[in-house]
């Protein structure tokens, strides 16, 4: 059987085991320990706002401050 690794905070799941098992890059993995072993779940990650940054464009050129301000008048 292939080993998982620890390394720097992170864990490795050999090529193999990932294929039996089909996990991905985008899956999370949760670790439950219990009194025989170790139950692993895992399911596909969801993408939350920090994973979006970047993938649209603004249809012109924007200003952060100017944009804040007017947030804060109430313009749009």
């Amino acid at each position: 059987m292939s080993d998982i690794e620890l390394k720097n905070k992170e864990v490795f799941i050999p090529a193999k085991l990932r294929d039996d098992l089909n996990i991905n890059e985008n899956d999370d993995i949760d670790f439950k320990v219990i009194k025989d072993g170790i139950i692993i779940k895992f399911h596909e990650k969801k993408d939350s706002l920090r994973d979006m940054i970047g993938i649209a464009e603004a249809p012109e050129p924007t200003n952060a401050v100017d944009l804040k301000r007017k947030g804060q008048r109430g313009e749009y």
